[in-house]
């Protein structure tokens, strides 16, 4: 093996052994994202005949109007879309318009087929058992084993039975704020990413955690104080909006603030991110039941998240072993292709 080897990832950045190894996620697949990127843009542009057909379908156009898929150099290449430049003609008229396709190797039904629509914590279970790199060692093995027990556990606590049957509301999944325009007076005018709205319980909907500019793992202690802060002045105008709008069967502003006082949003907090719960358990969780989290803590509920949790945790040091060799052997020279 050459130590001085660097491959190439999806941003454009190298990597090296010694850094792969101390990575989090599994740079195996990442490493392989190279391939299926630049083999999807190949095929994209291999289809601009289709491109332009369905574009002028969509779009009604007539057998004189002209459309042109521009060139690759100028597509926009993000890390879940690609936005392909298309140019059309009609007379005078010039318009130009963008298709987005999505990566499809960023996807994962692949790997957790019907995860999300089954039971969201049945998805972290399952992550869990599948991910090679998804420990350090034997005790965040166990963490990581606790902490799902303890959700499962106090789901009931979080989740109501006024809303089991509904009501189900459109969310963005990927709320963030280089996903929403505004205009100079802050009026939003425009959300990206709106194909990835689902319909959700209405006990998801929560003030973004990013209004602070801070990562959720980080509100706690007086950034809490911030955050809370800053979330009753967003609460306060959310109640004023809905003074003025239709009459709601289910005032949202209700809903959340019922779901802040009883920390719900915290456990849906857990279940929407796929690294948070291991903070925001001992952060917000355990005080809320006068407890702390600890060592011993995680190895007693480990022992209720499977059969043999002995055997368990040894399972996953030994896959993380052949995922450290399989790594290994991604960065010597003779290995020059991926599988997704």
């Amino acid at each position: 093996m050459n130590p001085e080897r660097r491959l190439e990832r999806e941003n454009g950045d190298l990597i090296s052994f010694s850094e792969a190894q101390n990575r989090d996620g599994d740079i195996v697949a990442q490493l392989g994202y190279v391939a299926a990127r630049d083999e999807l843009y190949r095929n994209l542009d291999r289809q601009q005949q289709t491109i332009c057909s369905l574009v002028r379908h969509h779009l009604d156009l007539g057998v004189d109007e002209r459309c042109t898929v521009l060139p690759q150099d100028q597509w926009i290449k993000g890390g879940f879309n690609v936005c392909i430049p298309i140019q059309t003609e009609s007379g005078p008229v010039r318009r130009k318009l963008m298709l987005r396709c999505c990566l499809p190797y960023k996807l994962a039904e692949a790997q957790y087929p019907e995860s999300f629509a089954s039971d969201m914590l049945s998805y972290h279970d399952g992550r869990l058992l599948s991910h090679p790199n998804i420990i350090y060692d034997a005790q965040d093995c166990r963490g990581s084993m606790a902490v799902r027990t303890l959700l499962r556990a106090l789901s009931c606590k979080y989740l109501n039975k006024e809303f089991r049957n509904g009501p189900f509301l459109l969310q963005f999944t990927d709320l963030h704020p280089s996903n929403i325009f505004v205009d100079e007076d802050w009026n939003v005018t425009c959300f990206l990413d709106l194909e990835w709205i689902s319909a959700l319980p209405v006990e998801m909907v929560a003030v973004p955690y990013w209004v602070t500019g801070r990562k959720i793992d980080e509100i706690k202690e007086e950034h809490l104080d911030e955050f809370d802060h800053v979330r009753q002045e967003f609460m306060r105008i959310l109640e004023e909006e809905e003074r003025t709008a239709a009459n709601l069967s289910i005032p949202l502003s209700r809903v959340m603030e019922n779901m802040w006082k009883s920390k719900g949003v915290w456990f849906w907090s857990c279940l929407e991110s796929v690294d948070a719960m291991s903070y925001l358990v001992p952060d917000h969780i355990c005080p809320q039941f006068g407890t702390l989290w600890s060592s011993k803590t995680e190895t007693i509920l480990a022992d209720f998240w499977c059969n043999d949790s002995r055997k368990m945790v040894d399972k996953k040091l030994n896959e993380l072993a052949d995922y450290q060799k399989t790594l290994q052997g991604v960065f010597r020279p003779s290995v020059m292709s991926f599988n997704i």
